[in-house]
């Protein structure tokens, strides 16, 4: 959280709050609450405390601006938007609470300069009001440990369709001739679960691939630490934590060729991308880093230094910061 300032977290959402947030803010000694997300009564309850007198207020729900811009009303109370979906991903509505956004915002985050790129041009930023700032990770959490000799595959996140999972799938029954050392976990919860866990029977895998549900961030961790490959298929992506987290455990990573991973991943430098959408391009990323544990060591190498030199907690802190002093001195 920011140093020097007086800070409060609002949680809201339909699933109850994750209990690692709560010990999070618990440890650090910061005040927090949850707003349930009904249809009736959240934006009221939402709206009575926004009313409440804030000297700064950084949010990361766009579909909270027009209750934001309503509560504060006429007072200068200034907030600031964090963007963390690209154009392609934004419904129409979500295209006219962003120009609400420009227009009311001090100043709006961006995830990536690509998406930074395409906001400006599609909504006129100025180059004043509006700024990247990558999502930071609390690198302590995340570290490498000794791998088993069984090569252990790993993808984690909300199980949605636009992640593309059936592509790993796919990629791991064409590598079937290899299948006595490979072992897959798809971690995360969501529409799409069930719907993979048929597929991997179909396919004649469900026997080394596992569905853990959705873990808590020190079960992620564990996960991570004895991953030797990392898997992300997304067809679009802003900023993908669970990339985030992969590299900070140092485990090889082979992502599609999105501008939100490849913001992060270069090929042969720090992880190995294929084609979005192409199975088969996975399959050969994932047959190639199987037959050369070297590459597997080395890319899990840079990505963690990497993460270290980019994705540090303290450096996403450190210009927040910055940002809040602006609006609040």
């Amino acid at each position: 959280m920011l140093s020097n300032f007086e800070n409060e977290l609002l949680f809201f959402g339909v699933e109850d709050l994750n209990p690692d947030y709560v010990e999070r803010c618990e440890k650090l000694g910061i005040k927090y609450r949850f707003v349930r997300k009904d249809q009736f009564l959240f934006p009221f309850k939402l709206y009575r405390i926004l009313k409440s007198y804030y000297d700064l207020i950084i949010n990361h729900s766009l579909p909270v601006v027009p209750i934001l811009t309503n509560a504060l009303g006429k007072r200068q109370t200034p907030f600031i938007l964090i963007e963390h979906a690209s154009i392609a991903l934004k419904r129409k509505k979500d295209i006219k609470w962003t120009q609400a956004a420009v227009k009311s915002a001090a100043h709006l985050v961006y995830l990536t300069e690509a998406n930074l790129r395409e906001a400006a041009q599609t909504f006129e930023l100025s180059h004043e009001s509006s700024s990247v700032i990558k999502n930071g990770i609390d690198l302590s959490i995340f570290h490498s440990e000794s791998k088993s000799e069984e090569l252990h595959i790993v993808s984690h996140g909300r199980l949605t369709g636009v992640k593309k999972l059936e592509l790993l799938l796919r990629a791991i029954q064409m590598l079937e001739h290899k299948a006595n050392n490979i072992k897959v976990t798809i971690a995360g919860d969501g529409e799409e679960r069930p719907k993979l866990m048929r597929q991997a029977a179909e396919y004649g895998i469900s026997n080394i691939v596992d569905f853990p549900g959705m873990l808590k961030e020190k079960e992620i961790s564990s996960l991570l630490s004895k991953a030797h490959i990392y898997v992300n298929c997304s067809q679009i992506e802003s900023m993908s934590t669970s990339l985030v987290q992969a590299m900070a455990s140092g485990v090889a990573c082979v992502v599609s060729n999105i501008e939100g991973n490849t913001s992060l991943i270069s090929h042969e430098e720090n992880g190995l991308l294929f084609e979005s959408g192409d199975s088969q391009a996975l399959a050969a990323q994932i047959d190639r880093l199987i037959d050369d544990p070297e590459l597997i060591r080395n890319l899990g190498s840079n990505v963690r230094l990497f993460a270290e030199k980019h994705l540090d907690a303290k450096l996403m802190q450190d210009k927040y910061f910055h940002l809040a002093t602006q609006f609040t001195s």
